[in-house]
């Protein structure tokens, strides 16, 4: 399995809102989480992304461990997640938001090569490179968000409402 959660309890303060949660991902799988308000799914987004720690269970991802980590260091295990709303910064630039995403590479010049082939990828983004993120449209912020998997080559991606202001283009 590429990720398995093992009977997680998680909460906010005293109130559990998961309690035993368990699921296994398989490479290449895409799962989604589907519920009514407050049943918990962006917890289990928060818990396993490492926002949240549980207060029992286990969260294995590629055959390790990673409950006790940190989110930088689920961050360098492979995991990104990619929070609903407001998830970039919009007093920088389209370059500036990538570069504070791409903090995990330590290695500048590999940097720089990553957020030019994020560029590339998404031509939306490299025709308003130098633009703050405050002007873009609704779907380009949302795909602004989502080049951060792409620039730091992510194996697992956490993302909470993916329809949400991409524009009709994206699904073809």
């Amino acid at each position: 399995m590429l990720l398995t959660i093992d009977q997680i309890t998680a909460g906010y303060g005293h109130a559990p809102v998961l309690t035993g949660v368990s699921m296994a991902v398989a490479p290449g799988e895409i799962v989604c989480i589907i519920g009514p308000n407050g049943a918990g799914k962006s917890t289990v987004l928060r818990t396993t992304a490492g926002q949240l720690i549980p207060s029992s269970g286990k969260i294995i991802f590629k055959e390790k461990n990673i409950t006790p980590l940190s989110v930088a260091d689920r961050g360098r295990q492979g995991l990104v997640f990619i929070p609903q709303g407001i998830n970039i910064f919009p007093n920088l630039t389209i370059v500036e938001n990538l570069e504070i995403a791409g903090a995990l590479i330590e290695n500048k010049p590999l940097l720089k090569q990553a957020v030019r082939e994020v560029l590339n990828r998404f031509p939306v983004l490299y025709n308003k490179r130098r633009h703050f993120a405050r002007d873009l449209s609704g779907g380009e912020r949302q795909i602004l968000a989502l080049s951060r998997s792409h620039l730091l080559n992510r194996i697992w991606c956490f993302w909470m409402n993916p329809h949400w202001a991409l524009p009709p283009w994206w699904w073809t």
